[in-house]
């Protein structure tokens, strides 16, 4: 092909407007990105797991449905020539998210062929790591290229039908015809521009977009023989670029070319397809791929590429990982919902991205984790003093409607290589080093070693014998007894749960209780209390030991087991335990979650008779505002005030501030874990109904117990309770 001479652009004409396009809205929340696909002309779906999880109406109408119900859930491989399956292989096309090009053939749902290319690119969608389709329809342009040997005046009509620009070019680059869309895409008119070089329209803008294919290879300056040159090397595009219009403005085109004889002659037939939408879609859904929508921080997948460049490679750098955990948010989140917390998040975002430095790398991960990244930090001490400059950032207080609040990070860190040369070691062990912070008080920094594996792993064996103690009934139960001070007889008793363990010997609920809550353990293992400590209960009335009431237990988990209260009622008419004796305990930040879904499980138990206490009083939110809103029965005063009675001045104002409430309310009061005579006198005096604690018993098996209640006090002489004659042991 011969280098054609460059014409002159004087005396061209602008051509009409271009017809009205939808400009999508580029905003990062859900409805948005949801708008934004919606208004797009093109095939827009979202594939997970090789089905259809989302398809805008472009795409519905491609593939000849009416309702996205009808493809949702579906396989995208029904719509998908047989011939082409092959072409769909998404794990060698999508290599770290990068877009790639595939020709295929759709048949629609009413069985017409159409010819598409597909663009496919990884995404994160609902969380989740899934793959966007985009097609656009090339079937016109092929039936087009291929009725160029008709006559004449029927290629011109079906090339004014056509959508994209057509330009047909002589050998020596001189334009023979120029189709409607060309008009509107370059802003030219066809009698302008027919008889004139096409290299003046085709000559990259001087802002080149990256290619995004094999062909596309072209330097800036490229001459029109270079470009055209690149196109004869496929038949169905190969270019992506920035062209020129009319107007000034620049334009992403995609190029693509055929060789057609017509006519006995060597002509070239360019398709000029305008997809500056389209590159504005895909920059978006890179955006969405690899950006945190709440923050706008970038994302754990962002994260992951990130750590991945710094690591490979002959010469790995050197840096810390540290990721900081925020204390105490599950509960914020629980108590003053999530809009609430994700508000939080954003501004603990908003504090932190100013002190990042030059070179360093801010992202945040699922829940309230964020991840530096800081390279050529190499030592404890340059730890040390990055978790101190952006825990300074924390030390003002948070505003949020109308609630002042201080938050505190556990951080966990990782130096780079030494401790982990690729991103899944690295954020694993940062993960548990943040962990092991967490777990070990809160508040400070832990950097990563081998010990922290080790201690994880433990936890893990952990849980996997629990799961053992299930099924083989390695569990019983302990009760202590609750002491009525105007009798002096046992009124009550708690139900503590034991693990005889076989390699261990007895553990304390302390022990594994965490691992049961945070597995969902804690379910099955709470209804094995319920069961065990009814049924026990109802042997000793049945036995004439007297009205007992026995309290019972409930983690916040359990508490929001849509089952619960069915749960319950089955187990008093399996046992035959009247509701009246059992007492359910929840903890008074358990209370402080979904207040409105509260009311309504605790008034359900309520109706069955059962009463409720609220354990460890005084210890979460105290707030008598909440509290006479709940139809409770008993508040427990938390050992850790009783402890320090009747010497230490603030356990003193606050258990007689718990009694004054709880009298104010006509509750019961139990005082825990009183283990001196002076105690027990001094919350007697505050008028405390019950004790319970080691000045009387510690927790019993079935028969101490039995034999314990047989022997129970009497009041003294001064009319008060002294210590047991018994105790055990």
């Amino acid at each position: 092909m011969k280098q054609p001479p460059v014409q002159p652009e004087n005396g061209l004409v602008p051509a009409a407007p271009a017809g009205n396009s939808v400009e999508p809205q580029t905003g990062t929340g859900a409805d948005e990105f949801r708008v934004l696909l919606d208004s797009s002309q093109g095939f827009v779906a979202v594939i997970e797991g090789g089905r259809f999880v989302f398809a805008n109406r472009a795409a519905l109408s491609l593939l000849g449905v009416e309702q996205d119900a009808s493809v949702v859930g579906t396989d995208f491989m029904r719509y998908v020539h047989p011939d082409d399956f092959a072409a769909i292989d998404v794990g060698s096309h999508v290599a770290s998210g990068n877009f790639t090009v595939t020709p295929i053939r759709i048949v629609r749902a009413d069985g017409i062929v159409l010819q598409v290319e597909l663009t496919i690119s990884e995404v994160i969608f609902r969380g989740r790591v899934a793959h966007a389709y985009l097609a656009l329809d090339r079937t016109q342009e092929l039936q087009a290229i291929s009725a160029l040997s008709a006559r004449e005046g029927r290629i011109l009509k079906i090339l004014d039908a056509m959508i994209d620009g057509v330009i047909t070019v002589d050998d020596d680059g001189y334009i023979e015809s120029f189709n409607k869309a060309a008009e509107d895409i370059f802003g030219f008119r066809a009698g302008s521009v027919i008889g004139q070089s096409v290299e003046p329209l085709l000559r990259p803008a001087p802002r080149m977009i990256l290619h995004d294919t094999p062909h596309a290879s072209l330097p800036p300056a490229a001459g029109l023989t270079a470009i055209l040159e690149t196109l004869a090397k496929g038949e169905f595009g190969g270019l992506v670029t920035e062209l020129k219009r009319r107007d000034g403005t620049n334009f992403v085109a995609e190029l693509s070319m055929s060789e057609l004889k017509h006519l006995d002659r060597q002509i070239y037939c360019v398709i000029v397809r305008d997809v500056t939408e389209r590159k504005r879609f895909e920059q978006t859904l890179e955006r969405l791929a690899l950006e945190d929508t709440l923050t706008g921080l970038p994302n754990r997948l962002h994260l992951v590429r990130m750590l991945d460049d710094l690591t490979r490679g002959e010469t790995p750098q050197t840096g810390a990982v540290i990721l900081f955990d925020l204390d105490r948010f599950k509960n914020i989140n629980d108590f003053f919902g999530h809009s609430f917390g994700d508000t939080l998040l954003q501004s603990v975002a908003e504090r932190f991205s100013p002190v990042v430095l030059p070179g360093e790398f801010l992202s945040r991960l699922p829940g309230d984790e964020f991840v530096l990244v800081s390279p050529g930090a190499a030592s404890a001490a340059d730890v040390d003093a990055i978790v101190k400059r952006f825990s300074e950032t924390l030390k003002r207080p948070f505003l949020i409607d109308d609630f002042e609040l201080f938050m505190t990070i556990s951080a966990g860190a990782i130096l780079y290589p030494d401790q982990g040369s690729d991103s899944e070691t690295i954020l694993k062990r940062v993960e548990s080093a943040a962990y092991f912070a967490k777990d070990s008080g809160r508040n400070h920094c832990q950097i990563y070693s081998a010990k922290i594996s080790e201690g994880r792993a433990e936890r893990l064996d952990l849980e996997s014998e629990l799961r053992k103690a299930l099924r083989t009934e390695a569990f019983f139960l302990a009760y202590q007894p609750r002491v009525d001070l105007r009798s002096g007889t046992v009124h009550g008793m708690e139900a503590l749960i034991r693990w005889s363990h076989p390699r261990l010997g007895q553990m304390s609920p302390g022990s594994f209780i965490n691992v049961a809550e945070e597995t969902g353990l804690i379910v099955p293992i709470g209804d094995l209390v319920l069961e065990a400590a009814c049924q026990t209960t109802n042997h000793w009335i049945e036995r004439g030991l007297g009205p007992l009431i026995v309290s019972v237990n409930l983690s916040t988990r359990q508490f929001r087991d849509a089952g619960l209260v069915g749960r319950i009622e089955a187990v008093l008419d399996r046992t035959g335990l009247p509701a009246s004796c059992l007492e359910i305990e929840i903890t008074e930040s358990g209370l402080m979650f979904e207040i409105d879904r509260v009311l309504e499980v605790l008034a359900d138990l309520k109706d069955l008779g059962v009463s409720i206490a609220v354990d460890d009083f005084g210890t979460g939110y105290s707030s008598l505002s909440y509290l006479k809103r709940f139809p409770i029965d008993v508040l427990k005063i938390d050992q850790s005030f009783v402890r320090g009675l009747p010497d230490e001045p603030d356990d003193v104002a606050i258990s007689t501030a718990i009694v004054a409430m709880a009298k104010s309310l006509k509750l019961r009061v139990v005082a825990e874990g009183v283990e001196t005579q002076a105690q027990l006198d001094f919350v007697s005096g505050l008028g405390c109904e019950e004790v319970q604690g080691y000045l009387f018993s510690q927790p019993l098996s079935v028969d101490e117990f039995d034999a314990y209640v047989l022997e129970s006090r009497v009041p003294n002489a001064a009319g008060g309770i002294s210590a047991p004659k018994r105790r055990f042991n």
